[in-house]
């Protein structure tokens, strides 16, 4: 997906909705700019990855605990997601 975007003041520039929403970037959300071959790069930030992390880390502990395998836990998520998909 390619998009043309104007440069407001301060350099600030609004990313479509199209691209925060399949990129999961919401008010908030930290990103990393970089320079790539005379490009700008935006990528979620190394710190939000390991937090992320942290969080399924702990996730994982609290599932083993109480004995639910990632097949059960998948299992919850898809029926979960039927469950919404029929509400909308």
């Amino acid at each position: 997906m390619t998009t043309t975007l104007t440069v407001g003041k301060r350099g600030t520039i609004v990313i479509p909705k199209a691209m925060r929403t399949q990129c999961k970037i919401d008010e908030g959300t930290q990103v990393d700019v970089s320079m790539v071959d005379n490009m700008i790069v935006l990528a979620p930030s190394v710190h939000a990855r390991t937090r992320l992390d942290e969080n399924f880390d702990q996730m994982r502990a609290i599932l083993t605990e109480k004995g639910v395998t990632l097949e059960g836990a998948m299992q919850a998520l898809r029926e979960m997601r039927q469950s919404e998909e029929s509400h909308e």
